[in-house]
């Protein structure tokens, strides 16, 4: 299940993702969050999206997961937008803990996106 948890991500880089979820609006948006030493940034991954869902094209997933992996960059979050509005991850999101721990929902309240940070608490099954 996904808990609400203090944001550890900079700022800089929350604003990016709002940058993100602007550019795709009225549609979802989706992405990954990734490190290396000490910095942090923003995967934006081409989708297909609408204003209540987004599915990120397997093909680019999956050779950008491969990627990451073979060059040792971890994956810190996923991130995705509620243009709506819905200030929680939804039923169908739980497929983002399948890519990493943390997910970044970035909904739409009073005219801009907020970022809102949730873990990932139980085991998938």
């Amino acid at each position: 299940m996904w808990n609400e948890s203090r944001s550890v991500y900079p700022a800089a880089l929350l604003a990016a993702l709002v940058d993100h979820a602007i550019a795709a609006w009225p549609n979802e948006c989706v992405g990954l969050v990734v490190s290396r030493g000490d910095r942090a940034w923003a995967i934006p991954l081409p989708a297909a999206a609408s204003p209540t869902q987004v599915w990120a094209l397997e093909d680019w997933l999956i050779s950008t997961l491969y990627s990451l992996e073979d060059a040792g960059i971890p994956i810190l979050a996923a991130y995705h937008s509620h243009p709506g509005g819905l200030a929680a991850p939804s039923e169908a999101d739980v497929h983002f803990a399948a890519t990493a721990r943390d997910h970044i929902l970035l909904v739409k309240t009073n005219g801009t996106f907020i970022p809102k940070v949730f873990t990932w608490t139980a085991d998938l099954k």
